[in-house]
């Protein structure tokens, strides 16, 4: 499900409480958690903040969330978990094109969780972008791309304009609620590529954490052709929200 939400105002709110799960789910949960950290003994078991509730008005979406971890996020989408114990982990995306009309599509880590999987620049919201029961998800979306690929979305040195614009409800890699924020880059695809391989090597020169091993740049007209070319594992959104950017239906 994807919602174009442009013009909406977004309010976030966090319930002081954290989820509280039965003690049989919660022991499946960590065996599994276990297994999943001798495989990848680099993950970890972090806060995350889930979706109980949404709804929306003419003028405003409004999202309401508890906390959890990433341990009962990745069992729910690995396993499964009846529907009052899902974790619907709420995320936030940009989208980003650049001046002569390429999508900036990133490819993760071979470390990662998912590794080579493909998907927007965005992220997890954390403490950060919390300020008592409110989440500011803007700022999730500016701090994550800019850690991810060093482009800054509110900075008009850098981008021609961008706004808040889509939401949507994930299932499988990448289970929750989604909100995205497209931006128009004034850099080209070539200009845009050479920065990513000046930042990657930064990142690696200065043993700084690396998510995406690699970008693909996707010319707009032809995204979703190339996007089934590429081997590689992919969010599942990610060819709907191409669809709805490029007006395909």
């Amino acid at each position: 499900m994807i919602k174009n939400i442009y013009n909406k105002k977004i309010k976030v709110t966090l319930k002081p409480v954290p989820i509280v799960l039965p003690e049989d789910i919660q022991q499946k949960i960590e065996a599994h958690w276990e297994k999943i950290k001798q495989e990848n003994p680099t993950l970890w078991n972090g806060e995350i903040v889930c979706v109980t509730d949404y709804f929306e008005t003419e003028q405003e979406l409004i999202i309401v969330c508890q906390k959890s971890n990433y341990a009962h996020y990745l069992y729910d989408e690995r396993i499964g978990l009846p529907d009052q114990y899902k974790c619907y982990n709420l995320f936030a995306d940009g989208l980003l094109e650049t001046q002569d009309g390429y999508y900036v599509i990133g490819e993760l880590e071979e470390n990662m969780s998912y590794p080579f999987c493909l998907q927007l620049p965005g992220g997890n919201v954390d403490n950060q972008d919390i300020v008592g029961e409110k989440i500011d998800i803007l700022h999730t979306i500016q701090r994550e791309v800019q850690e991810e690929l060093n482009i800054d979305v509110t900075d008009q040195e850098q981008v021609l304009e961008s706004e808040l614009k889509y939401f949507m409800h994930t299932l499988g890699k990448g289970n929750g609620y989604g909100v995205v924020r497209k931006t128009k880059l004034k850099k080209t695809a070539e200009q845009m590529k050479e920065h990513y391989c000046n930042y990657l090597t930064y990142l690696k020169e200065n043993n700084l954490e690396v998510e995406f091993g690699k970008i693909h740049l996707l010319k707009k007209q032809e995204a979703l052709a190339k996007l089934e070319k590429l081997p590689n594992p992919r969010r599942g959104y990610l060819k709907l929200l191409i669809q709805e950017d490029t007006r395909i239906i």
